[in-house]
């Protein structure tokens, strides 16, 4: 069985990004990895099982968010401060 998968690549970064951890939030989850994702559209249907996806991660391998809580943001409306 073969299995079409997509590719994908590490891009040069152009601007860095500053990613701010609050030391309450440090207490709770002490590690953060961020992603910034380019070229990613989502109709309402995909958008739907996007999230899906990521509500049974947190459930499951995330053991209720008490280990790892994802995040997805619109990079494009996150204010700078």
């Amino acid at each position: 069985m073969h299995t079409h998968v997509d590719p994908y690549s590490l891009a040069k970064q152009h601007v860095p990004h500053v990613y701010k951890v609050f030391a309450t939030a440090i207490q709770v989850r002490p590690f953060v990895v961020c992603a910034v994702l380019r070229g990613v559209s989502f109709d309402a249907p995909r958008y739907k099982s996007f999230i899906d996806l990521q509500d049974k991660l947190h459930q499951n391998l995330c053991r209720q968010r008490s280990l790892v809580a994802i995040g997805t943001h619109d990079l494009s409306k996150i204010k700078v401060s």
